[in-house]
C-alpha cells in the first residue's frame, strides 16, 4: 500500500488519490472507480499484488498498473509483466521516480487514445475501441499484444530491437526481460499472421522485430 508520504507528494503535485489497506478493498476501489493508474505493493494483506494483477486484468481493465517491491526476483517480475503490470518499481526508490514514471504511463495512454484509425493492407486497427480486424475478421488482443501492435504499426518498415521495445511498450528493464518481447511476439505473430499468406510481423534475426506489408 502507498505510505503517507507517497500520498502526500502525489497530492501536492495535484493528483486526487485513494488508498487502501489490503489488496481486496484495493481491488474492489479499482474496478469501481475511474483511476488514471493504480500504483500497489506487491506484498499486500489478504489479496497480494500478484492476485490483484491477475484478477483486475481477468475483468477486461485497463487501467495501467505500477508495482512497488522490494523482491528483485527475476521470475516474479516477469510473471507480473506477464499477467499485465505495466511497470515493476524495486525499492527503495524516489518520489521523484515514481513521479516520473506515472507521467510517462499517462502520457502513453493519452497518445494512444488520440490516435487515429490505423488501415493497413487487410488489417484494421481502432486504438479507441481497440478493435482489431484482418480481412474482415475480428482478432481479440490482450492489453500487451494491442499496445506491441500499436507500436510496431506506428514504427512501420523500421526495425525495432528487444530493448527499444521494452522502453516504449513495457517501461521494464530491458536486459532482464528481452524474452518476454519474444514470447508477446509470438503470441501477437499466431493471431495476427496465422493463416494469412501474407505475413506482417516479421523478425530480422540477430537485430529484432518489424511491422511491413512488403
Amino acid at each position: 500500500m502507498l505510505n503517507a508520504t507517497l500520498v502526500k507528494g502525489l497530492q501536492y503535485e495535484g493528483c486526487l488519490v485513494d488508498t487502501a489497506e489490503d489488496g481486496e478493498t484495493g481491488l474492489q476501489k479499482a474496478l469501481t472507480g475511474g483511476f488514471d493508474v493504480v500504483v500497489a505493493d506487491l506484498l499486500l494483506p489478504k489479496k497480494d499484488g500478484m492476485e490483484f494483477v491477475k484478477e483486475f486484468r481477468a475483468q477486461n481493465k485497463e487501467t495501467p498498473i505500477i508495482i512497488l517491491s522490494a523482491i528483485r526476483d527475476q521470475d516474479t517480475k516477469v510473471k507480473l509483466l506477464d499477467l499485465g503490470a505495466d511497470d515493476y518499481m524495486e525499492k527503495p526508490f524516489s518520489f521523484g521516480e515514481l513521479l516520473a514514471r506515472i507521467r510517462v504511463i499517462l502520457r502513453r495512454v493519452k497518445c494512444i487514445e488520440h490516435t487515429e484509425i490505423m488501415q493497413i493492407g487487410d488489417l484494421f486497427v481502432n486504438p479507441l475501441t481497440r478493435e482489431v480486424k484482418r480481412n474482415g475478421k475480428f482478432i481479440k488482443l490482450r492489453k500487451k499484444e494491442f499496445a506491441l501492435l500499436s507500436y510496431l504499426i506506428s514504427h512501420q518498415e523500421e526495425v525495432l530491437n528487444h530493448a527499444i521495445i521494452l522502453e516504449n511498450v513495457w517501461d521494464f528493464n530491458a536486459k532482464a526481460f528481452s524474452n518476454t518481447v519474444g514470447a508477446h511476439i509470438s503470441s501477437l505473430r499466431g493471431k495476427i499472421d496465422k493463416d494469412h499468406k501474407r505475413k506482417l510481423i516479421k523478425t530480422v534475426h540477430g537485430v529484432g522485430y518489424m511491422f511491413s506489408i512488403r
